[in-house]
């Protein structure tokens, strides 16, 4: 009778073993499953915070590198007026070579050298631009085309078509599709035609 009693208990305990790990077998799952659960958000929230940084510091080099092309532009075109002085003393010292040239040779020719070095001088400058992508309009001989040109005189040669352009007052300058200086000209009107 004692060995019935001992195998009773000791089925007793077992059920009831059975029963305190079925508990927490399933509290210890229904915690995993939270735990999982809660994983997954902060997985999901951590990736969409990573895809608005990205987005953010794409948006951050867009904008610094549109600066930058500003900057670059404001510099660059700030030698425009440094080519316009150039290209006036050449040809300002071109008329004065011809008229110092009957009266001093010697003179004169020391001042087309100094020219000489100017025109090198505007070459080196026209290179820089070109190297950034910037270029001066063609005018003289075209056709007015207000996108390109502003028309600053108008004269009347009747031998010339109605519109072109016959000297420019002040070059322009483009870069791809963008006018950084309208091209300032003197266009042909005739009032007869």
């Amino acid at each position: 009778m004692n060995i019935r009693l001992v195998y009773e208990a000791i089925s007793n305990l077992a059920r009831r073993i059975e029963a305190i790990g079925d508990t927490d077998i399933k509290r210890l799952s229904r915690e995993q499953y939270k735990t999982n659960t809660l994983n997954e958000q902060h997985l999901e929230q951590t990736k969409k915070a990573l895809a608005q940084s990205q987005q953010a510091l794409d948006e951050l080099k867009h904008q610094y590198e549109e600066r930058e092309k500003r900057a670059r532009f404001e510099v660059l075109t700030a030698l425009f007026p440094v080519l316009d002085s150039i290209e006036a003393g050449v040809l300002s010292g071109v008329t004065q070579i011809k008229t110092m040239m009957p009266v001093n040779p010697e003179a004169a020719k020391t001042l087309a050298a100094w020219l000489d070095g100017q025109r090198l001088l505007r070459e080196r400058l026209l290179g820089i631009l070109a190297s950034e992508g910037i270029r001066p309009l063609k005018a003289k001989g075209q056709l007015f085309d207000p996108h390109h040109h502003v028309a600053v005189k108008i004269v009347d040669k009747p031998d010339l078509p109605t519109g072109q352009i016959v000297a420019e007052e002040r070059r322009g300058y483009i870069s791809e599709d963008t006018i950084l200086r309208y091209a300032e000209v003197v266009v042909n009107k005739p009032t007869k035609e």
